[in-house]
């Protein structure tokens, strides 16, 4: 189902598309991850659109077409539709597979705030104390004087900018530092922690208004890993994973020296519970269209 060889995909294209095709649901074959464990697999059929497929919605050009044609021309790679918690309508893209794990990007971040939320409900982590409480190294860097709810708020003073297209400056050295991108053997980035502590604070105080920056989520869940003395992928799999009946695996990136990435992971369609998954997800679909050479 596709014209490019797995060798061709790297770190410098994997985020683009056609690459991304193949790339977003084999993650782990691209940047280091860290399974998050399930139950198991629960034995309910793939469903298709049914009367959503002629749903009338605006396109991307403004014209009306059907919900079918719009994922078509919008390059969807899966859509689930859920009512009172159960699932009632799927769609998955010719090169798209369900039965493979595919990359959530910074929905992760609300699984890191659900998981701390759980932590704390348990006694283990307390967003009255501050980061350094918990994580020393930050001394020095912005972290040093700000709490831990106002990490999670993301309302920490720093000297970052969160620009996608930065191939130079500080966002480009982040996305090196977490093994997005290829490094750069004359200006090499730290690891994941070295960077975050390596942040200056901004021109505000803490807590005076909110600031979208992935860096805090990040250290966030270093800071979750400290509180419970687990790996944040086995904090995840015990206190959420396992814990809402998921079917299958998930996986979260991590850098290299291991340190994983709290706003970006990939999960499977197992994230549902098992009362509402399937068992055997090649049965009557045919090949899988994810495997490259």
């Amino acid at each position: 189902m596709t014209d490019f060889k797995r060798s061709d995909i790297t770190l410098a294209n994997w985020r683009s598309a056609p690459f991304s095709q193949w790339a977003f649901q084999n993650v782990s074959e691209i940047v280091p991850s860290a399974v998050i464990p399930a139950m198991g697999r629960g034995d309910e059929p793939y469903l298709d659109l049914g009367d959503l497929e002629d749903l009338q919605v605006t396109g991307i050009d403004g014209a009306g077409q059907s919900l079918k044609e719009f994922l078509t021309a919008s390059e969807t790679d899966e859509l689930v539709v859920m009512r009172d918690g159960r699932i009632i309508a799927e769609w998955s893209a010719d090169h798209s597979n369900p039965a493979r794990p595919h990359i959530i990007f910074s929905v992760s971040k609300s699984l890191a705030a659900l998981l701390a939320g759980i932590l704390a409900g348990k006694g283990l982590l307390s967003f009255s104390k501050r980061v350094v409480d918990y994580v020393p190294e930050v001394a020095g860097s912005a972290y040093a004087d700000a709490s831990v709810q106002q990490l999670f708020d993301m309302e920490i003073s720093v000297d970052f900018v969160e620009d996608y297209l930065d191939t130079s400056g500080g966002f480009d050295r982040y996305r090196r530092a977490t093994g997005w991108n290829p490094d750069k053997p004359e200006s090499p980035a730290p690891d994941l922690k070295g960077f975050i502590c390596s942040i200056g604070k901004g021109g505000w105080q803490h807590g005076e208004k909110h600031a979208y920056r992935s860096p805090n989520t990040d250290l966030a869940g270093i800071v979750l890993g400290r509180a419970a003395g687990a790996r944040l992928a086995t904090l995840f799999s015990e206190h959420l994973w396992q814990a809402m009946g998921a079917c299958s695996s998930a996986m979260i990136t991590v850098d290299r020296v291991g340190t994983a990435r709290a706003c970006r992971r990939h999960v499977g369609n197992g994230a549902r519970p098992c009362a509402h998954r399937r068992a055997c997800p090649q049965a009557g679909r045919g090949p899988d269209p994810t495997i490259l050479r």
